[in-house]
């Protein structure tokens, strides 16, 4: 088994490796690069997608819609800091090789290396890939994913949210306000909507609290005025 790495390095130079060398601890997540260029080719099943993610500001390289929905998902993760997508290329000792989706690391270091396909294209050779990249995974203290979607609504939620990703430049004014209400028993986001003075500045910081998951809603149905939302208390 061989782990090849792309590290940018400060001089601006950038390498893979000979297969990288684990005696010497893991390499800078920051530091990443893809492993390779999502492409298209005219039997490709998918279209790649250049998708902003506000974990680190940048826009990524994905293979697919179906990866960015994944990237939707851990973008909203409160503990994830850092995302990188094809991180890295591992052979296996049979000479084949396998490129991963994503890799998020947790602001305590916890990293997941993840694979995004749907359920019903979970065959034999993925089932098998999945096996030896969680093993490889385990062995180096760090975890593995096959990520195989969301339910319609939840996916069609998460798309929805995500024009809330970045935060208001009045968004703290606006806070205490959204937080108090939440919290009171059976509030709507049509009550919420209701304390926005028309200037929608309370409206686009509602809408970034859901995203971060501070205002919380059943995301499994869709998000209407008569959704009822709760807090989940630690708004900064």
């Amino acid at each position: 088994m061989q782990w090849f790495f792309q590290v940018a390095h400060p001089d601006g130079e950038e390498t893979d490796g000979a297969g990288w060398d684990w005696s010497k601890g893991a390499p800078d997540i920051r530091r990443l690069l893809p492993a390779r260029a999502p492409r298209s080719t005219a039997k490709s099943r998918h279209i790649p997608v250049r998708a902003f993610c506000a974990t680190t500001g940048t826009h990524l390289g994905l293979e697919s819609g179906f990866e960015h929905d994944l990237l939707r998902v851990v973008d909203r993760d409160p503990q994830v800091a850092w995302v990188v997508a094809q991180p890295l290329r591992l052979v296996f000792s049979q000479g084949d090789d396998h490129i991963p989706d994503l890799l998020t690391v947790t602001a305590d270091g916890a990293v997941t290396v993840w694979d995004a396909r749907p359920g019903e294209r979970v065959d034999d050779k993925m089932h098998a890939k999945a096996v030896r990249t969680g093993a490889a995974c385990r062995e180096v203290g760090w975890q593995y994913a096959l990520w195989t979607g969301l339910a319609p609504e939840s996916r069609l939620s998460h798309i929805w949210l995500a024009r809330g990703r970045r935060r208001p430049a009045w968004a703290q004014q606006y806070i205490p306000i959204l937080a108090a209400a939440s919290q009171r028993p059976g509030t709507t986001i049509g009550d919420l909507r209701a304390l926005d003075n028309g200037r929608g500045e309370l409206i686009s910081t509602m809408w970034h609290l859901l995203w971060t998951g501070q205002i919380v809603v059943d995301l499994n149905a869709q998000i209407q005025d008569h959704t009822v939302v709760s807090w989940r208390g630690d708004a900064a």
